[in-house]
């Protein structure tokens, strides 16, 4: 990915930060995924986007890369919440995101 292209997918962050608002839980979740996925990519992931349903924990990407120092894999699951202004991430969706990591 050339820097231009790497710099306007971040400047996107950015920029969509301050358009949040405006936007539905659906489509904020939908613009962050396709800015992300190629940021992993070239960063040597291999991403698989998930699709809603109780089998996929609430991730909306999983990420997975080779380590050649440990041998294993390093593995990445990402969630996306967005609500509506002055609706914060409550504390069990934060519990679940924590104790899910710790034993995935």
């Amino acid at each position: 990915m050339k820097k231009e292209d790497r710099n306007q997918l971040l400047d996107k962050i950015d920029y969509l930060a301050s358009e949040l608002t405006k936007l539905s839980p659906f489509e904020a979740e939908d613009i962050y995924t396709n800015i992300l996925r190629p940021l992993l990519i070239e960063d040597g992931y291999e991403v698989i986007k998930k699709t809603a349903g109780p089998v996929d924990r609430g991730y909306k990407l999983l990420a997975t890369r080779a380590s050649i120092e440990t041998l294993t894999s390093q593995k990445l699951g990402i969630r996306f919440k967005h609500y509506p202004s002055g609706r914060a991430v409550g504390v069990s969706e934060v519990r679940d995101l924590v104790s899910t990591s710790l034993f995935n």
